[in-house]
C-alpha cells in the first residue's frame, strides 16, 4: 500500500510538473505574440510619420550679414558709429525691404547699447493673435 501512495505521489508531482510547463509555455507565447503586435503597430506608427514628406522651414526674416551693416552705418569724423532713430530706420527699412512674402503683421522692436557699441532688433510676425515667428538680430559695429 505505501508502494500505491508513493506511485500516486510522484504521479501528481509528475502532473503539475508537466501542467505548469505547459501553462508556462502557453503564457510565454501569448506575451511574446503581444508585445510582437504592439511593437509593429508602433513601427507602422513610425513609418507613417518619416514617411511624409517634410516642409522645408523657411524664415520670412532675411540673414544679415556685416557687410549688409557697413553700408548702412554712418561715421561721424572721429570714425564712431553714429546711433540715432536716423540708423535704427534705415536697418528696419532694409530689412523690411528683404523680408519674403508673409501674411499678418510685422511687429518690431530695438534696444541700443551706447557703451558696447551694440543694438538688438526684435522681429515679431503676428497673424491675428497667434504669434508665426520671431527673430532677433544682435548687431556689434
Amino acid at each position: 500500500m505505501f508502494q500505491i501512495k508513493k506511485k500516486i505521489t510522484k504521479s501528481k508531482i509528475l502532473a503539475t510538473l508537466l501542467l505548469s510547463v505547459f501553462v508556462g509555455t502557453i503564457f510565454y507565447i501569448v506575451i511574446k505574440e503581444v508585445t510582437k503586435v504592439s511593437t509593429k503597430k508602433e513601427q507602422e506608427t513610425e513609418e507613417i510619420i518619416f514617411d511624409k514628406p517634410q516642409k522645408e522651414y523657411r524664415s520670412i526674416f532675411p540673414e544679415i550679414t556685416s557687410d549688409f551693416i557697413q553700408e548702412i552705418i554712418e561715421k561721424d569724423e572721429s570714425g564712431k558709429v553714429i546711433f540715432d532713430e536716423k540708423l535704427i530706420n534705415k536697418i528696419f527699412k532694409s530689412i523690411f525691404i528683404r523680408l519674403n512674402v508673409f501674411v499678418g503683421n510685422i511687429e518690431f522692436d530695438y534696444e541700443i547699447f551706447e557703451e558696447d557699441n551694440k543694438i538688438v532688433l526684435y522681429f515679431k510676425h503676428v497673424n491675428g493673435e497667434e504669434i508665426l515667428e520671431t527673430k532677433s538680430y544682435e548687431i556689434i559695429l
